[in-house]
């Protein structure tokens, strides 16, 4: 598996993931820097439509005369919220994804896979082993892939939760995965064996 990043303090390193009494970590890795930045490359054809609108948008929007007061300033502003959007869809969640990955670290234990990740803001969440159907997306070669939880679609009813979701696809599926690993199924594996040995009644974590 791949080495842990060096830029981990060594007392995080000592102390991730915490464990609850009686549990053990059978497995730990990080994903493949190169592979996790592109993870999400399936947002960069959404990004092409709202390209095209703003390009559009901005075009005319620009053309509206000075003299026209409010109007000529409002509906460039009002168009620059969707140029964040289309720029963060076409080229922004490659860069986001590769500064995340210093923070990104995977754990499976004898009771829960556990997932370490977070861009400013670093935090932990975890599923009990005995938690929803799991499934590999691997490479042909099965070299590469990741491992998911399949989960229910979350409730997003806030405007914050809403807007998460349009950059993160993860909360928008409700998808817990571990991706962009080495040797997916191997890992699979490990879960599984661990699925079938998890006491009853094991907790989720976040």
């Amino acid at each position: 598996m791949p080495d842990i990043d060096d830029s981990y303090s060594r007392q995080a390193q000592i102390n991730w993931p915490a464990l609850y009494p009686g549990e053990s970590v059978v497995w730990r890795g990080k994903p493949i820097r190169s592979k996790y930045t592109t993870k999400d490359a399936k947002m960069t054809l959404a990004g092409i439509p709202v390209g095209i609108f703003i390009t559009f948008w901005m075009s005319m929007a620009l053309k509206i005369p000075k003299k026209a007061g409010l109007m000529a300033w409002l509906f460039p502003a009002f168009g620059m919220l969707f140029v964040l959007q289309a720029l963060y869809f076409l080229v922004g969640h490659y860069f986001r994804n590769w500064l995340e990955w210093k923070n990104v670290e995977y754990a499976v234990t004898s009771r829960r896979t556990i997932i370490r990740r977070g861009l400013w803001r670093v935090s932990e969440v975890s599923r009990p082993h005995s938690d929803s159907p799991v499934e590999v997306r691997a490479s042909s070669d099965g070299a590469v892939g990741a491992v998911i939880f399949q989960a229910g679609k979350p409730n997003l009813n806030g405007f914050g939760q809403q807007i998460s979701s349009m950059l993160n696809p993860q909360l928008k599926t409700g998808e817990f995965g571990l991706y962009a690993l080495e040797n997916p199924a191997n890992v699979y594996r490990i879960i599984l064996a661990q699925t079938s040995a998890a006491p009853k009644g094991a907790k989720e974590g976040v």
